[in-house]
C-alpha cells in the first residue's frame, strides 16, 4: 500500500497488483507537512488538528479515540495556529508530538508535548520546556541512527528530546467519567482507595 497525503485527506493506493488502484479515501485525515508523519514499528502514524492516527496495514485507528469514545477532548488536543509535528522515539515505544509549538518562522509556544505510549495505548501531556522554550524557532523532528529524537533551534544548535520524568510540586489528574460500567443506575461511593 501507498500512503499519499493530500491537505485534507488520505489516499491509500494499492500496488499489490499488475495495475495500482485506489482502495479508499479517508476525508479529514491529511496533514500540513511532511512533520506531521512519522513511521514506526506498528505503521505509519501521523497527525493533524482533528487527530492522531496510525495505519497498521490492515486499517486506520484514531489514536484519540478508543470504543467510539475520544480520549482526548478537542479544546485541549491542539493549538489550531500551529503545524503539527510528530516522531516516534523507538527506545520507548512512544509518539511525540509538541502541542502547540508552530515553528518555521513563528515563535510561540510554551513547550508542551502530547507522549502517546504504543503499548499501553495511553496518552499524557508533558509540560513546559519539553520541545523548546518560548521565542525559538524550531526545525521538525528526526529520529536519529541512536533512536533519539533530535531537532535544531533558530541559533542553529541541535536539541534532543527529553523524556526523563522530574519531581513536581503540584499534579493534576484527569480521567473520564467514572460510571462503573452503566451510565443509567445511580451509585454512591463510600470508600477509595
Amino acid at each position: 500500500r501507498i500512503l499519499q497525503f493530500k491537505k485534507n485527506k488520505m489516499h491509500l493506493i494499492n500496488i499489490s497488483q499488475e495495475v495500482e488502484f485506489l482502495e479508499d479515501t479517508f476525508k479529514f485525515k491529511g496533514v500540513e507537512s511532511q512533520a506531521a508523519v512519522c513511521e514506526t514499528d506498528f505503521g505509519i502514524a501521523w497527525v493533524n488538528q482533528f487527530g492522531c492516527y496510525l495505519y497498521d496495514g490492515k486499517q486506520v485507528n484514531n489514536l484519540l479515540e478508543k470504543k467510539g469514545v475520544r480520549k482526548i477532548s478537542e479544546s485541549t488536543w491542539l493549538d489550531t495556529n500551529h503545524k503539527p509535528m510528530i516522531a516516534y522515539l523507538p527506545k520507548d515505544r512512544q509518539l511525540i508530538i509538541p502541542k502547540d509549538h508552530s515553528g518555521g518562522s513563528s515563535s510561540s509556544g510554551n513547550g508542551d508535548a502530547w507522549i502517546y505510549d504504543m503499548v499501553t495505548q495511553s496518552w499524557v501531556i508533558q509540560k513546559g520546556e519539553f520541545i523548546v522554550g518560548n521565542a525559538a524557532n524550531v526545525s521538525n523532528l528526526v529520529t536519529d541512527h541512536k533512536g533519539d529524537i533530535v531537532y535544531f533551534i533558530g541559533t542553529g544548535s541541535m536539541k534532543t528530546v527529553n523524556t526523563s520524568s522530574a519531581a513536581k510540586s503540584s499534579i493534576d489528574i484527569k480521567t473520564a467519567d467514572m460510571n462503573f460500567g452503566d451510565s443509567a443506575i445511580r451509585k454512591k461511593v463510600y470508600r477509595v482507595r
